[in-house]
């Protein structure tokens, strides 16, 4: 047996220790410095394209000198936009190319109002999404170029009716406040709709989350709004002025935080600026009469000649700067009141008392499934919804649903806490335990009531759907780290053939490919099959402009 205390480690020869313990430190120093370079490689990767581009948006008709500002911006070929209406060309780089550079747009005099999705085609790469907004009216761009120079109702800047003001909250240690004044004749509207936060530049905590007030000329406050249902953090103000003089409208953070990059654009006129309508959409190809509700003036009644198209409608009432969204679908309305309904169906109320509970009849076969997808704060009005489903012949409830989920609106899931005000409204799949006449139920969960409260429940059959996304590492879009290519030449490059056979010649034909997908449980629901058809020739062409997705139907 070995002695216990005999040591068995054997001497190195002279200078081995060292040696290694040279090469271990270099190996560190290696794997050190390869840490920091693929560190430094992927913050490269995840900064920015576009941080931001200005102006933030023009008027119809008008030509607009924009700047973009970002890194690797380097050779700009091409600004992709979503919509038509607005054409881009003669590309000026910075004096460092990467920084950014100048271009022009030519807005077309009919180009759709609104937000305008685009993106920057460079020599090497397709940069992040970011948005450019068109309205209705002239551009005015704010003048002040140090904070106090249009604080007050006295430095307040005259401006015309029915403009657009191009401004900013400006950066500095005090909140910036900016005041601008107008002219209103008596019983006249006096009207203010702010993008800030719809303008989608990268900011934090409040920095854009502005409030208007309407101020007469003694400085009485005829109105004030911080956030609204139709637009969220952006604030949207009408009154009617009480007599002929000088109206003031202040425009500043609704609570103080530094600001950076808080641009906004404020829609100031004479408009009409109505909250909802009702009913909130039809069927493909009618008229509607429709009321034209949450006008300071009082509601009115609007002829309303829907598309052919099913899907969300933009109307535009009173000349407002942006619209009022309706629904279009292939069914019936059913409003409160009438005969017991058969499906598919969209049933159409207003929530008109606080605590009001609104209820339908309709009939179901056993076996059917049936989606019942509620659209009230997805079209901007103030219901929070809840929805039941129960059996006409006793109370108890068979389907309740409050909130929906962004995978039930086809949309991908974001890292974080991120929301959007579509989920409030609740989407879910019925059942029908029994052949019979059921009852649904809409109430708020908050129990608010008001004239606006207008929802609209769409009833109609299950359908399988596809939607195909891109994981994002961050909750940001990084283009450089997630993206798909579509080819457009109906052609794929294969590898892994042998010599010569490199291409698949094999074209798309009207009957579509097959492919083999691996589906999710989902809970209540059964395992999808793990095949589907498609139309490989409806293929989107280029990437969807919202958060690196990209998505089409079965």
């Amino acid at each position: 047996m070995r002695p216990e205390s005999q040591d068995f480690r054997q001497p190195l020869p002279h200078g081995r220790g060292s040696d290694r313990s040279r090469a271990r430190k270099q190996a560190v120093l290696t794997l050190s410095f390869l840490l920091v370079l693929a560190a430094a490689n992927l913050a490269a990767d995840t900064r920015y394209f576009v941080d931001y581009l200005l102006p933030r948006g023009g008027a119809r008709g008008a030509t607009v000198d924009v700047e973009f500002h970002g890194i690797s911006l380097e050779n700009p070929k091409e600004i992709i936009f979503y919509q038509p209406g607005i054409k881009a060309s003669g590309f000026a780089p910075y004096a460092k190319p990467g920084d950014g550079f100048k271009v022009k747009f030519y807005i077309a005099p009919d180009c759709p109002l609104g937000e305008h999705v685009l993106r920057v085609r460079t020599a090497t790469a397709l940069t992040d999404a970011v948005t450019f907004w068109v309205s209705p009216f002239k551009t005015v761009y704010e003048s002040e170029s140090k904070i106090g120079e249009d604080d007050t109702m006295e430095k307040a800047r005259p401006i015309p009716m029915n403009v657009t003001v191009e401004g900013q909250i400006l950066p500095g240690p005090d909140m910036d406040k900016d005041f601008y004044r107008v002219q209103g004749e008596e019983g006249q509207h006096i009207s203010v709709e702010v993008e800030a936060a719809r303008l989608g530049t990268l900011h934090f905590q409040g920095e854009n989350d502005l409030c208007v007030r309407i101020l007469d000329s003694a400085g009485k406050e005829l109105g004030h709004n911080d956030d609204s249902a139709l637009y969220v953090q952006d604030p949207v103000l009408s009154v009617i002025a009480p007599r002929a003089g000088a109206y003031f409208i202040e425009i500043k953070q609704q609570i103080f935080y530094p600001p950076r990059q808080a641009w906004y654009r404020a829609h100031i006129g004479n408009f009409s600026r109505p909250t909802a309508v009702f009913p909130a959409g039809g069927q493909a190809g009618s008229t509607i009469s429709a009321r034209i509700l949450g006008d300071p003036a009082g509601e009115r009644t609007e002829q309303v000649k829907l598309p052919q198209k099913p899907g969300p409608f933009d109307y535009f009432s009173g000349g407002a700067p942006s619209p009022n969204v309706l629904r279009v679908s292939p069914y019936p309305n059913v409003l409160v009141g009438d005969p017991v309904a058969a499906l598919p169906a969209a049933f159409n109320g207003i929530l008109e008392k606080p605590g009001d509970i609104q209820t339908f009849h309709f009939t179901a076969r056993k076996g059917q499934s049936w989606k019942v997808q509620v659209f009230a704060r997805t079209l901007g009005t103030p219901v929070d919804p809840r929805i039941w489903i129960a059996s006409a012949k006793e109370p108890k409830h068979l389907l309740d649903a409050d909130d929906a989920r962004l995978v039930d609106l086809g949309q991908p899931s974001a890292r974080g806490t991120w929301h959007v005000k579509d989920q409030l409204d609740p989407i879910a799949i019925f059942k029908v335990p029994a052949d019979g006449e059921y009852v649904l139920g809409v109430e708020d969960t908050t129990g608010s009531g008001g004239p606006d409260h207008v929802y609209r429940v769409e009833v109609e059959q299950v359908r399988d759907t596809i939607y195909t996304h891109i994981t994002m590492n961050d909750g940001y879009q990084m283009p450089r780290l997630t993206g798909l290519i579509v080819p457009q030449g109906n052609r794929s490059h294969r590898p892994d053939r042998a010599p010569g056979q490199s291409m698949d010649a094999g074209r798309a034909t009207g009957a579509g490919i097959r492919q083999h997908l691996q589906g999710r449980y989902r809970t209540g629901g059964a395992r999808p099959s793990p095949w589907r058809h498609h139309d490989r020739a409806a293929l989107p062409q280029r990437r969807h402009p919202h958060a690196g997705a990209v998505r089409r139907r079965a």
